[in-house]
C-alpha cells in the first residue's frame, strides 16, 4: 500500500506540539466554534457528535456547531474562507498544502479512506482501466485520490472526461456520467433495493491507501486561539473514544439527531 509521507508530516505538524500547550479550562466563558464536515451526517463523524452529546466540548468551554456538507461544497474552502473554525478533509489536505493554503492538521481519525468510484453494474466497468474514454464526476475533495488511481492504472488525465459533480448518484441512472464518487459507508443509502445496481472501484483495492477524515484548522486559529485548538482536539478525540466504546448508543444518537 502507498501512504502519503507528506500527509503524515502534515498530520504531525500540530500533533507534535500540542502537548507543549498549557491547559486551558475557563468553562465560565463559552466559546462558539463551527466544524465543517466534508459530507452529509453519518457514522464517519460519530466522535464529534458524541463529544457534543456527552458534554466533552462544553467541559472545555466550547460550544460546537456541526455543519454538514453537500457534494458540491469544499470543506477546506469553507474553512479558509472563514465560514468555520475547524473542518474535516481527506487526501485533498495534501493538495491544499501544495497550494500554500494556510491549514494545519490536528488528527487523522480514519487511516483508511472509504472513497470509491460508483458505477452501474450494467455499464461493464469493473476496473480503473475500464474508465478510459468515460465520463467521471469529481469534486475537489476527491479528485486527487481518483486521478492518482487512474494514473496508476495507465489512464492519464485527458483520456477521460471530468465533469462537475452532481448533487447525488442518480446522475448515473440518468446517463449524465459513467462514474460517481461515493463513500462505501453510504452503500446502504445508495443500494436501497435487495439486489445492488452498483459496483464500487476503490483506490484502496489498487494499492492506494489514503488517510481520511483528517481534522484540520487554519494557521491563524493555532496562533490566535492555541489553547482552544488543543482543547477542541482533545475533546474530539475523547468523543471518538466514547463513540467507539459505545456504538449502540452512538447509533441511536445519530439516528435521532443527525438523520436527515
Amino acid at each position: 500500500m502507498q501512504k502519503l509521507p507528506a500527509l503524515l508530516l502534515l498530520t504531525a505538524s500540530l500533533v507534535s506540539i500540542t502537548p507543549t500547550l498549557a491547559t486551558h479550562k475557563d468553562v465560565t466563558h463559552i466559546e462558539q466554534v463551527k466544524l465543517q464536515l466534508n459530507s452529509t451526517h453519518q457514522f464517519r463523524f460519530a466522535g464529534y457528535y458524541m463529544a457534543i452529546e456527552k458534554g466533552f466540548y462544553k467541559d472545555k468551554g466550547i460550544e460546537t456547531q456541526i455543519l454538514e456538507s453537500s457534494h458540491t461544497q469544499d470543506s477546506i474552502e469553507e474553512l479558509v474562507d472563514g465560514h468555520s473554525n475547524y473542518a474535516i478533509s481527506g487526501a485533498d489536505a495534501l493538495i491544499a498544502k501544495t497550494k500554500s493554503l494556510p491549514i494545519v492538521a490536528l488528527a487523522a481519525i480514519n487511516h483508511e479512506s472509504p472513497l470509491a468510484l460508483m458505477v452501474r453494474k450494467d455499464s461493464g466497468i469493473k476496473t480503473p482501466g475500464d474508465l478510459r474514454g468515460k465520463k467521471i464526476m469529481l469534486g475537489e475533495t476527491n479528485k486527487f485520490a481518483i486521478v492518482t488511481m487512474l494514473k496508476n492504472a495507465g489512464v492519464d488525465v485527458g483520456e477521460y472526461e471530468i465533469l462537475p459533480i452532481a448533487p447525488d448518484h442518480t446522475a448515473l441512472d440518468n446517463n449524465q456520467t459513467d462514474a460517481y464518487p461515493a463513500y462505501i459507508t453510504d452503500i446502504a443509502y445508495h443500494d436501497s433495493n435487495d439486489i445492488s445496481m452498483y459496483h464500487y472501484i476503490r483506490p484502496k483495492d489498487y494499492g492506494l491507501d489514503f488517510y481520511n477524515d483528517i481534522l484540520i484548522t487554519t494557521n491563524a486559529e493555532t496562533v490566535n486561539n492555541r489553547f482552544r485548538v488543543r482543547d477542541f482536539r482533545d475533546a474530539s478525540l475523547e468523543g471518538w473514544a466514547y463513540a467507539l466504546s459505545n456504538i449502540d448508543e452512538t447509533i441511536d444518537v445519530i439516528l435521532e439527531k443527525y438523520n436527515n
